[in-house]
């Protein structure tokens, strides 16, 4: 399917030096990234996030050809998981599912501290929390072509250490600036040199595979995400100011760091101002149309079909972990709530006949709507599984969840989407 661009590796300062055309949107600058669109969010954009540069919406369809040549690097797509138990102790911290690999919270603390300390020494802007979620997810992506294909081809600690003295120097900063940066933040040294070479390994490998490809950076790296199978866990929603040692710890953060407690509750205000002009993902904004075939009926669905009722609209895939966790949540709430909200579940590039067998199996009363070609997931700027929007009867947005819902979470969101917005 198509996801969002990579700004795969780095915080944004790094990003601007090191992987700028690594880290080129394939998508349209007019949106957000994918996090939650509450209260929330305009808090956390004052403060520092996570590790990608922040992607943006509305990803142009490719050259099919060179997607095809840039996909057929990817690893083969895992088989379908079990469902995880509701939040345990061992995936409480679970950010992402990529390719069957397991990314916690721990890897993301980790890249938002250096991105408070390379923001700070450097004078940029902290990365969004969307965009740290998806950097680490990127990176992920492009690491696991690096080790099938190049494993014993890491970034010479000398070619690492001379890029990071010209990105110091173009700054009009100096080792002992840095030095002095990383003494008064959680990130020790070491740690820090080995991340940063990370980096820069991982942006000679993706430039050398799309040359080798011969299709552009970006069209390579939309192959590898056409080609993933990404499901979101419990810790991807969370505000990432849940992921940080407070500022004032004395205590380094390493690669080996067990990840800090994470809160499960999810904002209790979603956003209720008036409509914002123009259509996207961004709260208040009217959402992105589309039309798609229903699953087991002639014809298709329109956005505008769904309108007229508060609307729970979910991306998914039978293939998905969290998917699976969340469906009985969907299922229940929809019998709830029927006559009062409208719930629709978008499957995204799947056969037909797999997920009918899906929705019989879980007994979805829902309609459930076929974006063969992703689509629908490209404007609504899905990048993983399971995403769910909350539109008002006008279908303006009020709020937007990665990851899957507890019972409690969606009963907070469905409340709030019951209240009549002023």
């Amino acid at each position: 399917m198509r996801k969002r661009s990579l700004f795969l590796v780095g915080v944004p300062i790094l990003a601007l030096v090191l992987v700028v055309a690594l880290l080129l949107a394939v998508r349209s600058t007019a949106q957000p990234p994918p996090v939650l669109l509450d209260d929330r969010s305009a808090a956390s954009a004052a403060a520092p996030q996570a590790e990608v540069a922040a992607p943006t919406a509305g990803k142009p369809a490719a050259n099919s050809e060179a997607l095809s040549a840039a996909s057929s690097l990817a690893p083969p797509a895992p088989t379908a998981l079990a469902a995880p138990d509701d939040c345990t102790d061992a995936d409480a911290g679970l950010v992402a599912l990529v390719n069957g690999e397991a990314l916690h919270s721990d890897r993301l603390a980790l890249m938002q501290a250096v991105d408070q300390v390379m923001s700070a020494l450097l004078g940029s802007e902290p990365a969004t929390a969307g965009a740290l979620l998806d950097q680490m997810i990127n990176h992920a992506l492009v690491m696991q072509q690096m080790v099938a294909v190049e494993p014993e081809t890491p970034a010479a600690d000398g070619e690492a250490a001379a890029r990071l003295d010209a990105l110091l120097g173009a700054a009009g900063k100096t080792e002992a600036d840095l030095t002095l940066a990383l003494s008064a933040s959680t990130v020790d040294r070491t740690t820090f040199d080995q991340y940063f070479a990370e980096l820069i390994g991982v942006d000679d490998f993706a430039r050398r595979a799309a040359a080798a490809a011969g299709v552009a950076l970006d069209v390579y790296i939309a192959g590898l995400q056409s080609a993933a199978r990404i499901s979101y866990g419990p810790a991807a929603a969370q505000p990432l100011a849940f992921l940080s040692l407070p500022p004032q710890s004395t205590a380094p953060i390493t690669a080996a760091q067990t990840s800090p407690p994470i809160s499960s509750t999810p904002a209790s205000a979603l956003a209720t101002g008036p409509p914002v002009a123009g259509r996207g993902i961004a709260a208040g904004q009217l959402a992105p149309d589309f039309a798609l075939d229903t699953l087991g009926e002639d014809g298709q669905t329109t956005f505008d079909d769904l309108l007229g009722k508060p609307l729970v609209l979910s991306f998914w895939t039978t293939w998905c972990p969290y998917c699976l966790r969340q469906t009985p949540v969907l299922v229940a709430a929809a019998n709830g709530y029927a006559g009062d909200i409208r719930f629709v579940g978008i499957d995204v590039a799947e056969d037909a006949g797999v997920v009918a067998a899906y929705a019989a199996e879980h007994a979805i009363p829902y309609p459930v709507l076929l974006d063969r070609a992703s689509q629908a997931a490209a404007a609504y700027a899905v990048n993983g599984f399971p995403t769910t929007y909350f539109l008002d009867a006008s279908g303006h947005i009020i709020a937007h969840h990665i990851g899957s819902l507890s019972e409690a979470e969606l009963k907070q969101y469905v409340e709030q989407l019951r209240r009549p917005r002023s």
